[in-house]
């Protein structure tokens, strides 16, 4: 897939999400492509990321007719909202990923002990080797 003429489709809260729709393109025979939402974002924290669904422009209109809407998701709840209490009802800003920096503190933490530990690896080796 060219990266150049690729539109985003849908962006998944999640890594398992964004899976999940991608196998319906799949399915379709659409050549798709996940990315990081964000800048900064990476697989080192995949919960922490949203993510973007991305297909070549011409297969949009068909990817959009696939995958499910806003609209789809708003139905589906109502149909199962019956004997719910308000306080125990679904609301998708509590279990939105976090926001453009939000967890980026643990991200680059986990990047710096993953650059500590390869320079400890590097520096033991290189010692025994000489």
């Amino acid at each position: 897939m060219s990266k150049a003429r690729d539109v985003v489709v849908a962006v998944a809260p999640s890594r398992e999400i964004a899976e999940m729709w991608a196998g319906l393109l799949d399915e379709a025979s659409i050549a798709y492509r996940l990315t990081p939402a964000q800048v900064g974002d990476t697989g080192l924290v995949p919960s922490l990321a949203s993510w973007e669904l991305r297909v070549d422009a011409i297969d949009a209109s068909r990817a959009l007719e696939l995958l499910p809407s806003a609209s789809d998701a708003d139905e589906l709840e109502d149909d199962e909202g019956g004997d719910e209490d308000e306080d125990d009802a679904y609301d998708p800003d509590l279990d939105a990923p976090p926001a453009a920096g939000g967890g980026g503190g643990i991200r680059w933490l986990i990047i710096a002990v993953a650059v500590a530990v390869a320079l400890i690896i590097v520096f033991v080796g290189t010692r025994s080797a000489g």
